[in-house]
């Protein structure tokens, strides 16, 4: 992938292994989060998913959403729920319009707070 996927992967191991946090609490605590776009954003271009012209909100989005597409609904709805977790972890109040679209066009018709009955 890129040298810093594969330090953050590591990294990210190591705090769930060794310091007993959840995926996600270990997610937030290396600093990747809805605020820290640039992070995200330094992530996918590092792996080749986009390039510097494709980086605005909405572009980042659409990528997203083609790259989930063929996921099957198992797996779309095990995402919907990391997400979430990881927004409910994050202490936002609420995540940005296109993101609560993004977690409920994951789940189909569910309602993102249903989401977390499934786990």
């Amino acid at each position: 992938m890129g040298e810093k996927m594969d330090t953050l992967t590591q990294n990210l191991e190591k705090m769930v292994k060794e310091q007993g946090l959840s995926p996600a609490q270990a997610v937030l605590k290396a600093g990747i989060g809805l605020d820290n776009k640039s992070e995200l954003l330094e992530l996918v271009q590092e792996t080749g998913i986009v390039d510097q012209s494709g980086s605005d909100s909405a572009s980042l989005i659409q990528m997203t959403k083609q790259l989930v597409a063929g996921l099957d609904p198992n797996t779309k709805r095990s995402l919907a729920s990391f997400l979430s977790e990881i927004i409910k972890e994050s202490n936002v109040s609420s995540p940005p319009a296109d993101v609560q679209q993004f977690i409920t066009e994951l789940v189909g018709q569910e309602s993102p707070s249903k989401i977390r009955e499934i786990d």
